[in-house]
């Protein structure tokens, strides 16, 4: 199949040959057609051509070489022309083209060896090669950085301005100039920020590169903590020659692996292009080559067959010191994949990059604040800092300093931007918008009638100046407005919004403690008022609201409520979870109801695991992911995610009894480091997660009858009965063990008037009003109070015996639309009023 451009050109063939009176149309007449084609042109002039005397010398060829004939005839196409086509449908079925391009034809033209055609193309020096090289990686002719070990060509007339080795006026761009990004440059443009701190570290650099042999240093450290910025920073020092006088001179320049590898569609292409870079920093001593992520070598351009990858090539040129090379990984990919390659890992030096201390982040919170503010012309202030460092240090506990940090200060900094951008936005265009209105209006009164009335423009003025809500999306940010802008009430010219939001110089954005805040909670997935310190009123409420929603357990509430306040007031233990509590008592007595409103009243998450599914060895995996190699091993484990996705949150372990003991073994580790690692290696923080786990155990003990002084002994009984069920490490690791007695009738009566006032926010809904006598109560708490089963059974007494009639009432009877109800208690049964 023939594509539309080519098309074109063969119409364009077959015109000319027939105009000339041709009785063939030759390679010639294709040539010369491909001329007039945009993709050939730009084919060919990057591989050299001079189109317009290409398109001359085959334009005279066909006019005075060629015979015409006298009378007009159809042309035909030669047998070379034809091998052409032929030749051009062939590659484009071999390479899975939707049809043969003007480039197909160019490469078959090489193959008419006799041919005036060819010739032309071999008098502009065009090779098959050359129009093969930019039809598959797109490297032009001018820039073949292969050609630089040649000697350059004296007629070329293109230079290149940032080729770092002109010869005269040699046109070919080197390896490191296509490949690599020289950090010097960067650094005298401006665009490589100060290093603040890391001394040590820089200067253990240096001395690694004044070594005679293996002067070759590699900066080992996790994600974050300035690895990249130390060698940008070390360009930025021998730009600046703040380094010893044998240092001075020297250019960095960055390995791109990615744009090396890239377009390497042939065998020996990759250790073409990278011995091209060693030959040249061989002829240039005074060349540092930087490799990020450094293990990435290992492997790199290899391909089945024995073919070298691009370790196996550095290889000599590092050992012998010919070249100084600096690279940089992390801890995990050193150890996996650069320390397993012996031969090459001797060759480098390793320094180890630590993550930073929090008051030396903060100083690079400070070198960089400069930077930070003329970029998003907001202005930081001090506390501000000071949060930012703690806390991420806090809440971000992925990611590692100053990465982290700096991240916090950027995206503050823009928020803060478009919040007083939009601001302004808004009151620069709101007195055009009420000129806009007035003429409108004027305009509505002249020509329509009387009774029309304008259309009103107050809600959209108003959503517009109106003030952003306080929420996660639009967070509230401090705004200075410049004076200037009090000409905007007046009616005077309106200025133009663009200058507006850039003439604030002098009064610009504050950042404060208060924004960064809200910018945490929203990276971390955390409730905003959990960001601070404490939330001192919640706190102080936390005892008392527990107490108005779970009855008769007021000493296990007054114990949890401690022990929260305890941690949140930083007393606590910093390696631990927020509180690890183990709820004993029997069934029905508010465990798990204590569990979800402690999480209501905190503002967090409540995540519950049933742990009866949990009973054998192999359903440990589930909570931690399977082990390499066995199916869902890339899914991890549902507890790690759970609180990877919501790291502030109350996690309920129901019936911890009744899991497999290496469970509890899993559980050790989080009580006692607030840490687990999943099977995939990584780590998940419980340091705010409040850990509750309820059991049975001992629900016998409490429930059994005792004559006299019998309390402290069932109290007893039941504490045995929980040593026997978890081992002592497990026990001595919990915050507190807090034990629910079962349900008195006194209590129950309030549970019923709970699940009363559930039932009437039910009915608001369909407006229905319910109310219930004080017998009525009585007699639901008499009938539904069972002591082995706890407050169970009032929630199934009232929906058979209340909601079950309401439903029919609802459905079918009188109050199908909205009414009254009175349940009241006649001859020994609950009867219905319906008004």
């Amino acid at each position: 199949m023939l594509s539309k451009e080519v098309q074109v050109c063969l119409q364009r063939a077959y015109q000319e040959a027939r105009r000339r009176n041709h009785e063939y149309i030759t390679p010639e007449h294709l040539l010369y057609a491909l001329t007039f084609d945009r993709e050939a042109c730009d084919i060919l002039l990057n591989c050299g051509a001079d189109i317009l005397q290409l398109g001359e010398e085959l334009k005279d060829f066909l006019d005075n070489t060629l015979d015409s004939l006298p009378e007009s005839q159809e042309p035909e196409y030669t047998l070379g022309a034809q091998r052409i086509l032929e030749i051009a449908l062939i590659q484009a079925q071999s390479s899975e083209q939707a049809g043969v391009q003007p480039g197909n034809l160019l490469v078959a033209l090489f193959r008419q060896k006799e041919s005036y055609a060819l010739y032309c193309l071999e008098q502009q020096d065009i090779s098959r090669l050359d129009i093969v090289r930019y039809i598959s990686h797109g490297i032009s002719k001018d820039n073949a950085w292969q050609s630089t070990a040649s000697d350059p060509d004296p007629n070329s007339d293109s230079t290149s301005s940032d080729n770092p080795q002109t010869n005269g006026d040699s046109a070919k761009k080197s390896a490191l100039a296509t490949f690599c990004t020289n950090l010097n440059e960067r650094a005298q443009k401006g665009q490589i920020d100060p290093l603040i701190g890391r001394a040590v570290e820089l200067e253990r650099i240096i001395h690694i590169l004044a070594r005679r042999r293996k002067n070759n240093p590699i900066l080992v450290g996790d994600a974050g903590v300035g690895k990249t910025a130390i060698i940008e920073g070390l360009a930025r020092s021998i730009v600046r020659k703040e380094v010893p006088p044998s240092l001075q001179g020297r250019q960095v320049w960055s390995l791109e692996t990615g744009t090396l590898i890239a377009g390497t569609k042939f065998r020996g292409e990759f250790e073409e292009r990278l011995k091209a870079i060693i030959t040249e920093l061989k002829d240039h001593p005074e060349y540092i080559l930087f490799i990020d992520e450094i293990h990435t070598i290992i492997g790199a351009g290899s391909i089945s067959g024995g073919s070298l990858d691009a370790s196996n090539i550095l290889k000599p040129a590092l050992a012998n010191g010919d070249i100084a090379c600096i690279g940089t990984t992390t801890y995990k990919e050193h150890r996996q994949v650069f320390e397993k390659d012996h031969a090459l890992s001797r060759r480098f030096q390793k320094i180890e990059v630590a993550e930073p201390a929090p008051a030396e982040c903060l100083q690079i919170l400070q070198g960089l604040q400069a930077s930070y503010e003329k970029f998003h012309q907001v202005r930081y202030s001090k506390k501000a800092l000071k949060t930012i460092v703690e806390l991420s240090v806090r809440h971000l506990h992925d990611r590692f300093l100053p990465d982290k940090a700096i991240d916090v200060m950027d995206e503050a900094g823009a928020e803060a931007r478009l919040q007083y951008e939009r601001e302004h936005w808004a009151n620069a265009e709101a007195p055009a918008q009420d000129a806009l209105t007035d003429a409108r209006r004027t305009a509505r009164a002249d020509d329509a009638p009387a009774t029309d009335s304008p259309i009103p423009d107050s809600d959209f003025e108003s959503e517009i100046s109106a003030d952003p809500p306080d929420s996660g999306l639009n967070p509230p940010v401090l705004l200075r407005m410049p004076s200037g802008n009090a000409s905007l009430a007046t009616g005077g010219d309106t200025p133009n919004p663009v200058a507006v939001a850039q003439d604030h110089e002098a009064d610009c954005p504050i950042i404060g403690p208060r924004h960064i805040e809200k910018l945490i909670a929203r990276m971390a997935r955390i409730p905003a008022r959990s960001v601070r310190k404490q939330d001192k009123k919640k706190l102080a409420r936390l005892e008392s609201e527990l107490k108005t929603r779970v009855f008769g357990q007021d000493e296990a509430i007054a114990k949890l409520a401690a022990s929260i306040q305890l941690a949140r007031s930083g007393l606590g233990e910093a390696d631990k979870p927020t509180g690890s509590f183990l709820f004993a008592g029997p069934t029905g007595v508010g465990k798990t109801e204590i569990s979800k409103q402690l999480a209501y009243i905190m503002g967090v998450e409540f995540i519950r695991f049933d742990m009866s599914e949990y009973m054998e060895k192999h359903t440990v995996s589930r909570l931690i992911g399977s082990p390499p190699g066995y199916v869902g091993f890339e899914q991890g484990g549902l507890l790690t995610e759970a609180i990877h996705r919501t790291p502030y949150c109350v996690l309920l372990l129901d019936e911890i009894e009744k899991a497999h003991e290496d469970i509890n073994n899993i559980l050790l580790q989080i009580m006692d480091h607030a840490s687990l690692t999943d099977s995939s290696g990584r780590r998940t923080d419980f340091h705010n997660v409040v850990l509750i786990m309820t059991s049975n155990a001992g629900a016998r003990e409490m429930q059994s009858r005792s004559i006299g002084f019998g309390g402290e002994h069932k109290l007893d009984s039941s504490m045995k009965a929980i040593e026997n069920a978890f081992s002592p490490e497990f026990r001595n690791r919990l915050t507190a063990i807090i034990q629910f007695k079962p349900i008195s009738p006194q209590n129950v009566v309030r549970i019923v008037d709970k699940m009363i006032r559930e039932l009437a926010k039910q009915l608001k809904r369909q407006k229905i009003q319910i109310t219930v006598s004080d017998d009525a109560r009585e007699f639901i708490a008499r009938e539904s109070y069972d002591e082995t089963m706890g407050a169970r059974p009032v929630r199934r007494y009232i929906e058979t015996e209340i909601k079950r009639p309401l439903s029919n009432a609802i459905l079918f009877g009188q109050l199908q639309k909205s009414g009254m109800v009175h349940i009241s208690l006649k001859e020994g049964q609950l009867d219905f009023e319906y008004s």
